[in-house]
């Protein structure tokens, strides 16, 4: 398939400028804007990765709290809308984002309420969305999806050993999922996993550390450095958008958390996509 190329769009997002309390076209206006230009393809990419936001949404909704505040693709008003609605049957292969959601809301409503184990529906849900959206996905949405789930597989894993709580009932796996099955079953303080992923021991490092708060800053900059480098040598295509807004997501979070490192991590998404930019006229 053809690429689309975003030129005016890329060549604007440096524009993009933060003050003291919040950022100048935020993740939300800047979906906005992409609906508008994205290809339909492009778009339904990104889509995959702003699902799990629907699914983290519907789960709180589900327990009677409030829904996602981050960008989605269904408001909290549609998604009550479906969790009112009654008459759903068991969708057992959806194949849309909102037979999806129905299949949850089943699930939640017939099986895993009354289960008779504890039941983190979040997790479930989490499990058959990376089912859902894999198969979906080009390859650096594939990527990037199988690379933050490794990271969140892993700081669970940590946490769990540390605490002593069961690997096989808390991490997050597909049956091919090797990487999975290494925190499961391999008994080593990597899992096995460093020689293989580079990103593995910088994390086992930081958990040492009881500084939670700048454990947690460092692991987002191991993704922001992965994406920097999965668009290398990417030029106003779809995957410099995609990154660029992951990247936004990162930056928003830690405006939240600590408005200062935000405001650092805008400075670097600018400068960084300035400096592509200027590259990419010069090749």
């Amino acid at each position: 398939m053809l690429k689309t190329y975003y030129h005016f769009l890329i060549a604007g997002l440096p524009d993009l400028h933060i003050d003291a309390t919040k950022v100048s076209g935020d993740a939300f206006s800047i979906l906005k804007e992409l609906k508008e230009i994205f290809s339909t393809n492009d778009m339904e990419q990104l889509n995959l990765i702003l699902f799990r936001n629907d699914i983290n949404s519907l789960t709180s909704l589900l327990e009677g709290k409030s829904g996602s505040t981050l960008p989605t693709l269904y408001s909290i008003d549609d998604l009550n809308l479906l969790i009112e609605d009654k008459s759903n049957d068991e969708i057992l292969n959806p194949k849309s984002f909102e037979d999806f959601l129905k299949k949850c809301i089943y699930q939640y409503r017939n099986h895993l309420k009354d289960s008779s184990e504890e039941v983190v529906y979040e997790d479930v849900f989490t499990r058959q969305y990376y089912d859902f959206v894999l198969p979906k996905a080009n390859r650096f949405i594939y990527d990037w999806l199988v690379f933050d789930r490794n990271i969140r597989n892993l700081c669970v894993a940590l946490n769990a050993v540390k605490f002593g709580f069961d690997l096989d009932k808390i991490i997050i796996a597909a049956e091919d999922d090797e990487f999975a099955l290494s925190l499961i079953t391999n008994k080593s303080s990597d899992f096995g996993l460093s020689n293989e992923y580079d990103y593995v021991e910088p994390i086992v490092d930081l958990f040492e550390s009881n500084d939670f708060f700048n454990r947690d800053y460092n692991i987002d900059m191991i993704r922001w450095k992965k994406l920097e480098e999965s668009i290398v040598f990417d030029y106003f295509t779809a995957e410099v958008v995609y990154a660029y807004y992951l990247k936004l997501m990162i930056v928003e979070r830690w405006l939240r958390l600590d408005k200062e490192r935000g405001r650092q991590l805008f400075e670097k998404l600018a400068n960084e996509l300035k400096s592509s930019y200027e590259l990419s006229k010069e090749l």
